[in-house]
């Protein structure tokens, strides 16, 4: 399978560790299937770079995750280190599941302030559109799974058209959020 990962430098040999702990699945090594997700990540930085890989998942062992509950407090655990992870993830090579993007955020807050349960956060997150991420947990996955194929920059308009995308995207689903909480409310 092609994976894209969105950066401002060319990445031949990824590792695990570089990353953030407080991101959806904590530290690892993330992309996507969704070239479009990846463009969109990449935009975020001054130099925008779109990295290429081929993947072959058959020999890792994989956690898929869907829009649910297990989800959501798998997300807030890394996000905001409060609660328990609802798995042991130490297992996983790679964990596969819904990514919380720009999109989500104002609706991931809204559950975090304690405005949304977590039954109105999974139907909001349901009825948005929403990329995959792939996120590698460890070096060895890395080294025996991804090939580096090729890297692209992003620049001028096609890099101005992804990041007005991007913006409107969020305005887009902060709107829909609102909306179908007002719509559980009543008002």
């Amino acid at each position: 399978m092609i994976l894209y990962h969105g950066s401002n430098t060319i990445i031949k040999h990824p590792s695990s560790q570089q990353g953030r702990k407080d991101v959806d699945f904590g530290r690892g090594f993330y992309m996507t299937k969704d070239k479009n997700m990846a463009q969109k990540w990449a935009c975020n930085k001054n130099i925008s770079i779109v990295n290429i890989y081929e993947a072959d998942l058959s020999l890792l062992n994989v956690k898929q995750l869907a829009a649910d509950e297990e989800w959501l407090d798998y997300v807030v655990f890394y996000r905001t280190h409060e609660g328990k992870l609802p798995f042991d993830d130490i297992p996983y090579d790679v964990i596969c599941g819904p990514t919380a993007d720009d999109k989500l955020f104002v609706t991931l807050d809204m559950y975090s302030d304690g405005l949304l349960s977590k039954q109105q956060i999974i139907q909001i997150i349901n009825c948005m559109n929403y990329s995959q991420q792939v996120v590698f947990k460890n070096d060895i996955a890395i080294n025996r799974a991804i090939t580096f194929k090729e890297a692209k920059e992003l620049k001028g308009l096609e890099r101005q058209n992804i990041y007005l995308k991007m913006t409107d995207d969020r305005k887009l689903a902060s709107k829909r959020a609102v909306e179908l909480i007002r719509k559980n409310n009543g008002r």
